[in-house]
């Protein structure tokens, strides 16, 4: 549990970037991670605690996105969690190239922003602003959802 003392110390000095609606989310180079707090009295996009932190495992096994807990706040309007996960150098990728990056893994679209795989896997919130487009073409995701994991190998 960090306090609001703690937290302070954890992001000083860090720069804040646009977040959406599920995160605070601040970054600072020297660390080489952004750390994301999560927004009262709810957890990201399911809103639960337990969801939460299951698409967290999910996504660090699909995607191998090293995302960790950082600490837990509390706060007048209730409990946030704080994560990190390496920041990623780039851009957002066009509609076009996220569309090619999920055909080229045989996902196909299922909704808006919403892909499924061979696997029976479904990605959520896979707009352009939640993918990286890296120099070297290789899109990298920094926030999407693992709506249903499929067949997801053991670990």
């Amino acid at each position: 549990m960090l306090s609001g003392a703690e937290l302070g110390e954890l992001i000083a000095g860090f720069k804040k970037l646009n977040g959406g609606l599920e995160h605070q989310v601040f970054f600072i180079k020297r660390t080489g991670r952004v750390f994301k707090i999560t927004k009262p009295p709810h957890f990201g996009h399911t809103w639960y605690l337990k969801d939460y932190v299951q698409n967290v495992i999910w996504c660090n096994r699909v995607f191998g996105d090293d995302m960790r807990l950082e600490g837990v706040v509390s706060a007048p309007d209730g409990v946030s969690l704080v994560i990190s996960q390496p920041y990623i150098i780039g851009r957002s990728p066009s509609e076009d190239e996220v569309d090619e990056w999920f055909h080229l893994q045989g996902a196909i679209r299922v909704g808006k922003h919403k892909w499924r795989f061979p696997n029976g896997m479904i990605i959520g919130d896979a707009h352009i602003g939640n993918l990286i487009l890296r120099r070297d073409g290789s899109l990298v995701p920094i926030d999407l959802h693992v709506e249903i994991p499929g067949d997801l190998p053991p670990e």
